[in-house]
């Protein structure tokens, strides 16, 4: 008998593997109405192998540590739940303002292969296991590329916000105007009607970024909003109206019109150089005088080169084994 009640039945879920997976949310996808559009899912990438050509050591290692990170996400729920019945039973939650949100993007970076065993328990505090690049792929779906990647794969968080008393909108609206976490402090500086200090000892104050979100409260929609800079080490996004700019890891930037193509499959850069020009010089300045951010991280973005990342699972090698550079990095963090 498992120690962790619902495993075996979470286990046989996952054990039509990562393809299947994806197929299926893709399904409830389009079931919800999710993205308010007719979308075109890209093809799994190269670097996931197809869950049939694994071998069985791969796919019983794969099936045991997505088992737990779903039993994470599980227990989120039961807290979850946990506090809203709490709330319920203070007569509170009607004028509650909930915001729950997701952390962004897939997690693909596979660093701990030297600590890989069939045999350990997904429920030991000892056992490290590092996330799965495969895995990654079918929770982003549909889109591409993980997080630190400034593609949607990367920064597409899904929101939900409960508050009863205070939404105009109707119950279970799916609203897809642009938003971003800087937008949180403004928004709840206009409904707590809270004062924004000037000044606060020992800080030099810069000013507040992102809007308040009550426009989409109260309507479903943002007329219009700045900008929104997106960066992480060396991969750099813009999201600006229905256009958005894409570098991965410095290389050639990528234009995408959101509104077209929310995939993300049809770069439009060389169809639209000025466009790309002036969101670029947009990204610089924003950059330098919002985020601040050093000068390596804004040095002009560079040739292709490829787009893939030695932190990702490589299905090539025996679920258990590690390379010498990947070894070294393990070490050095």
């Amino acid at each position: 008998m498992s120690l962790v009640p619902g495993l075996p039945a979470l286990r046989h879920v996952l054990h039509a593997g990562g393809d299947a997976i994806y197929q299926t949310r893709l399904k409830k996808q389009k079931m919800l109405g999710l993205f308010g559009q007719k979308i075109k899912p890209p093809e799994r990438p190269d670097h996931v192998r197809a869950w049939d050509k694994l071998d069985d050591d791969w796919k019983t290692f794969e099936e045991m540590r997505m088992t737990a990170i779903a039993a994470m996400i599980d227990r989120i729920d039961q807290e979850m739940g946990r506090l809203v019945a709490d709330l319920k039973r203070a007569g509170e939650l009607e004028n509650t303002l909930i915001l729950f949100l997701s952390d962004n993007g897939a997690c693909p970076y596979d660093r701990k292969r030297n600590q890989r065993n069939l045999d350990q328990k997904l429920w030991d505090p000892a056992v490290k296991w590092s996330d799965s690049t495969g895995w990654a792929w079918a929770r982003n779906a549909p889109f591409r590329f993980y997080k630190q990647n400034q593609f949607e794969g990367g920064i597409c968080t899904p929101a939900i916000v409960h508050w009863p008393a205070g939404l105009k909108t109707r119950p279970g609206s799916v609203v897809d105007s642009p938003a971003h976490i800087i937008d949180v402090v403004p928004t709840l500086v206009e409904i707590c009607r809270a004062p924004v200090p000037d000044t606060w000892p020992g800080r030099d104050l810069r000013q507040i970024s992102g809007v308040s979100l009550t426009p989409i409260f109260e309507t479903g929609k943002m007329k219009q909003r700045p900008p929104i800079h997106l960066l992480f080490g060396e991969d750099r996004g813009l999201r600006d109206g229905d256009w958005k700019l894409v570098s991965f890891k410095g290389q050639p930037w990528e234009l995408f019109n959101i509104a077209e193509d929310r995939t993300e499959l049809n770069d439009l850069a060389a169809q639209h150089p000025e466009r790309v020009r002036t969101m670029a010089g947009t990204w610089y300045k924003m950059a330098k005088d919002v985020l601040h951010a050093p000068k390596k991280a804004t040095k002009p973005v560079g040739e292709m080169v490829n787009q893939a990342n030695r932190e990702w699972s490589d299905f090539n090698k025996p679920y258990n084994k590690v390379a010498a550079h990947e070894l070294k990095f393990l070490r050095k963090r």
